[in-house]
This record gives structure tokens, sequence and C-alpha cells, in this order.
């Protein structure tokens, strides 16, 4: 986030415009709104469980005179959604028409299943406006010991970058324990990338199972990608802040509502479900006592 807050400094200017396909990770609304710029949300399209880009509505954004960044989260969190490479082509091309940049957040990249990730410089023909800022910190679990990285290929951009890392804020160098978990995971981790991928994807199949059978109210499709269960819960009609008091009071349970991503007050819940097993059960037993709670008093 902090590359993010910088690379944002550098390539707009206080009450310029930044794109933001909502819901979103909530980190992006705090990181704009303190660098004095706008958000201009494009809502995604939330269809029978499934969630697609509105390029109708991010047409028109793009093309406001003051849209400088689309803020792209690829996969994205809290959806789970993988963009494929025609999305992904899709927008790069409608960038480039309306001379917008490219950010784009790739952190849940190793986390996809069954789909394909592809990174925004596999599609994108000029390079100058494209910029990517991710780590290997959830990937190995590892954010404690620091290390994330941008690809920023604009000759400019990049000497700026640095400029302010080392002469202003200090940042000289990374931390070496950072550096070393990143090359190492990478080149040593592979068969535990995969068996924690297939273990996580378990847990997703768990929290449908059990919401199918034990809380049928609520609503949830598996994801593409991420260790983030996004529920649906709708139906049930209650505020977020009834929603939350029950968790936290009834359930003692600390998922979040998806008012805090930018979605409709009391419709989702982000639960974080990467965890072992045993804890993921204690805690969806608590989302039941919560919901049951707010059905029957």
């Amino acid at each position: 986030m902090y590359t993010i807050s910088k690379l944002i400094e550098i390539l707009t200017d206080e009450n310029d415009q930044i794109v933001l396909q909502v819901p979103a990770y909530d980190a992006f609304f705090k990181t704009i709104q303190t660098s004095n710029r706008r958000i201009l949300p494009n809502p995604l399209i939330y269809s029978s469980g499934k969630y697609s880009l509105n390029f109708g509505q991010l047409e028109k954004l793009l093309a406001e005179e003051k849209t400088k960044i689309l803020l792209l989260c690829n996969p994205h969190n809290p959806t789970g959604r993988v963009w494929n490479e025609q999305e992904l082509k899709t927008i790069v091309e409608l960038c480039a028409k309306y001379e917008v940049n490219i950010l784009s957040d790739d952190i849940h990249m190793d986390f996809a299943f069954g789909k394909k990730f592809t990174p925004i410089t596999e599609v994108a023909t000029d390079l100058n406006n494209v910029f990517i800022c991710t780590s290997a910190s959830k990937t190995f679990n590892t954010p404690a010991l620091g290390g994330s990285y941008a690809l920023i290929p604009n000759d400019f951009v990049r000497e700026k970058f640095l400029s302010i890392l080392k002469m202003r804020d200090g940042l000289s160098s990374a931390s070496i324990f950072g550096m070393l978990s990143i090359i190492e995971g990478y080149n040593q981790a592979t068969d535990w990338v995969n068996q924690l991928k297939q273990y996580i994807y378990q847990n997703h199949i768990i929290v449908q199972s059990f919401l199918e059978k034990e809380l049928p109210i609520l609503h949830y499709s598996l994801p593409e990608s991420t260790f983030l269960a996004w529920i649906d819960c709708s139906k049930l009609n209650r505020s977020g802040v009834e929603i939350k008091e029950a968790l936290v009071n009834i359930g003692q349970v600390g998922i979040m509502g998806g008012d805090v991503y930018g979605a409709e007050d009391g419709k989702f819940l982000r639960m974080n479900i990467g965890c072992p097993k045993e804890k993921l059960y204690k805690g969806l037993q608590g989302l039941k006592k919560a919901v049951d709670y707010l059905i029957h008093g």
C-alpha cells in the first residue's frame, strides 16, 4: 500500500480522479481520500452470485478530464474474480484511449483456482502507463518480514519513485529477511504453494456446504481466487450495524461487513478463511449463532 500511495502521488495531482471497481479493498478508499484525490466508483455487475465488469460505465468514468488512474485489483478483493485476458485487453484499450494510467494490485495472484491468472503487463502493448504492485507476503504468510515489490516500466516514474523512497522517505534498502523469503519461496516452495491452494479451496467448499445446510438464508458462490469468502446476506434484511453487533456479541466472531468495502449496507460479509479447518468450523458456528439470533431473537 505504501507503493500504491507513492505512485498515486507521482501520477496525479490533488483533486484528480481515480477509478475504482467496487466493492474494493478498504485500504484503497483510505489511501485515495487521504491523498486528497477523488474516488470514481465503478460498481461491478452482480448477477446470480457472479460479478462482471461494467465496461459501459467504466468508459464514461475514464473519459472524464480529471481521471488519471484506474486502480485495478487482479485477482479481485473481495469478490474473488480472476479477470480474464479479454477483460484485461478491454481495460488496456480503454485506458490507452483516454490516456489513463493502470495501477494494478496483484497481491492475490498466487491464489487462482482453476483459472489462469493474467498480469496486466501480459496484454498491454505500451507498458509506460502500466504499473504492478504486489507481494509474496500473503502467499507465504510472511507480512512481518516485509518485502513488497513493484514493476514500474516507465523510466521517469521509476526514477522519481526511487528518489522519493531513498532521498525523501529514507527507505534506502529492503529487509533482507523479506527479500530472501520472496526469492526462496518462489524458487523452492512450489509444492507448498500448490498444497496451500488446495487446502484453501477445500475451505471454500466447507463454507459453501455449511451455509447450504445450516444457513440457507445466506448465499455463497465459490470464488475463482483468494482466501476470502464473500457472503451474500441480503435476505437477512438487517442493517450492517445489527449484523455486526450480532456477530461480535452473540457469535463472538470478527467477520467484516461488506459496507467496509463499498458494498451496500447489510448486504455482504467478508470472511477470511485462510486458516486451519478447526478454526474455520469454529468461525462458521459463531456465524450461525449470530444469524439464528437475528432471525429468531
